[in-house]
């Protein structure tokens, strides 16, 4: 290394085989079609949406210990559980209310106060305990139809959604002058801004406030108390001033529209595939329980799609 003084040594992340089978070829293939679908649409008029879930373990943390001490503990009360949120950004730095699934067979009034203003609040619970207080087609739809067609509503002109979506929101998007971009698949990494610009430091501004209140009370988060500290995070982390927002949709080369941006990117990842390696398989990646094992198959959004012809930039 001292005679390269270009090179340096730094922890690379672990990218998985499913996540490098997205090629160059098919990231400038979206970047295509978006182009076409956002043209003259405003940044106001453009939602990025995705759910993710913050959980009742503040994590671990650095103590002070006498020197040769092997282990270091502290008393706190942690569990499994965690609780879904629904949020969406506009391209111009939009914040729209949080949509908070509770794992949960009733909803209590409780469970909905002292939170971030106009959130909206539901539950699930299934037959099978690990995919209950996860995003369902049920409760995707009535984020849609409760926040985002609302705000879609107050906006002139066409409108674009960013993200998975069911077919049951199809005709709604049609009826509203709304189109949709679907996410290639395995391309969160690059193409969803929410990852980096709201959910990482959201995430550890979560422990740290989980944290704060755990050391002061026992016992697992009570639903009551949640929309409480979730607003606090989010007043903690300046998410709704929108600088965030803006700059995770100029990194991904959405607004302003820049597909370099994102482009450039791929060749630290895997480099451009030949033909022949386009048809290598690869392993499947493990799908987290949520909106993508309700969602009905990919192939059926994308023919609803067609037939309504919301992505091709023509008029409703």
């Amino acid at each position: 290394m001292g005679r390269h003084e270009d090179l340096t040594i730094k922890l690379a992340e672990n990218t998985k085989r499913v996540r490098a089978a997205v090629t160059y070829e098919v990231v400038q293939k979206y970047f295509t079609e978006l182009a076409t679908t956002i043209d003259g649409v405003p940044p106001a008029n453009v939602l990025n949406y995705d759910e993710t879930n913050f959980c009742d373990d503040p994590g671990q943390a650095l103590v002070v210990v006498k020197k040769g001490k092997k282990h270091a503990h502290r008393v706190i009360d942690t569990s499994k559980s965690s609780t879904s949120v629904m949020l969406a950004v506009a391209g111009n730095g939009k914040l729209l209310p949080p949509y908070i699934v509770y794992k949960a067979k009733h909803m209590y009034e409780g469970w909905t106060e002292g939170g971030f203003p106009n959130a909206r609040y539901n539950r699930t619970l299934r037959a099978e305990p690990a995919l209950s207080g996860w995003f369902d087609a049920e409760t995707f739809e009535d984020w849609f139809m409760s926040i985002a067609l609302p705000y879609f509503n107050s906006l002139e002109g066409n409108k674009v959604m960013l993200g998975d979506l069911t077919v049951s929101v199809v005709e709604p998007c049609q009826n509203n002058n709304i189109r949709f971009v679907l996410l290639p698949p395995n391309s969160t990494d690059l193409l969803q801004l929410l990852d980096d610009a709201y959910f990482r430091p959201l995430k550890h501004a979560w422990k740290k406030t989980l944290e704060d209140w755990k050391l002061k009370n026992r016992g697992v988060l009570p639903k009551t108390v949640f929309p409480r500290l979730l607003n606090a995070t989010i007043d903690k982390v300046g998410l709704r001033s929108g600088e965030n927002t803006k700059a995770g949709f100029k990194a991904c080369g959405i607004v302003p529209f820049n597909p370099d941006q994102t482009l450039k990117k791929i060749s630290t990842l895997v480099e451009k595939e030949s033909p022949e390696q386009e048809t290598e398989t690869v392993e499947e990646e493990d799908q987290s329980p949520g909106l993508s094992q309700d969602l009905s198959d990919l192939s059926d959004v994308e023919e609803a799609q067609n037939n309504l012809d919301l992505s091709n930039g023509g008029e409703q």
